[in-house]
């Protein structure tokens, strides 16, 4: 889970007076697309077809809180990504991180199903109890099924990137370390997941 601390929170203002920003809007949800290699389940919120008001008002925010010109520049590409291909992309880099500890925790990852998990593209961070912050820009839900991820955050108390490419990665990892019986997660042991537990 990526965690995250906002703005409001860092300030003491009460959760409820603190809208989150949506750099996309609202999103449009009910439309269930698969990805191409992978046949991931997911739902992107249709949030490329934003209006250039809508990507303005984006920039504009990311002017005032200083973003990198990087930042700017992965926020500006996000409109014109393929999802599904981003999607696949990221499974394949969790993929690899396990396969690549070879034995039987590779063999078990191979044998993982991605499209058991939906994947859901959230218009913003969102509180969670599984957060020791209470907010969150991913978040994998195993008794769901469900893995949850912001199409676009710049953190305002971090003063650093959440997005969609990033954030897919590092829940399709959380996805397969629970699906392998692998303990913690990115970072949390010097080798994982190779290190992780039982294999």
């Amino acid at each position: 889970m990526r965690l995250l601390l906002p703005l409001c929170i860092i300030l003491a203002i009460p959760v409820l007076g603190c809208a989150q920003f949506q750099y996309f809007g609202p999103g449009s949800y009910g439309s269930v697309k698969t990805t191409s290699k992978w046949g991931i389940p997911y739902d992107d919120g249709n949030f490329q077809a934003a209006k250039p008001k809508t990507i303005a008002r984006g920039m504009r925010r990311l002017g005032l809180l200083e973003a990198p010109q990087r930042d700017r520049r992965h926020y500006l590409s996000y409109p014109q990504a393929d999802m599904a291909e981003s999607i696949d992309k990221a499974y394949d880099g969790a993929l690899a991180a396990f396969t690549d500890c070879g034995g039987a925790l590779a063999d078990k990852a191979r044998a993982v199903d991605p499209t058991k998990y939906f994947l859901l593209v959230e218009p913003t961070i969102w509180q969670t109890s599984a957060s020791p912050t209470g907010w969150a820009a991913g978040e994998t839900i195993p008794s769901a099924k469900l893995i949850r991820v912001v199409n676009y955050y710049f953190s305002e108390s971090l003063h650093q990137l959440q997005w969609l490419p990033d954030l897919v990665l590092w829940e399709q990892m959380n996805h397969i370390a629970i699906e392998t019986g692998v303990n913690g997660e990115y970072g949390s042991s010097p080798k994982w997941p190779c290190d992780g537990g039982p294999h």
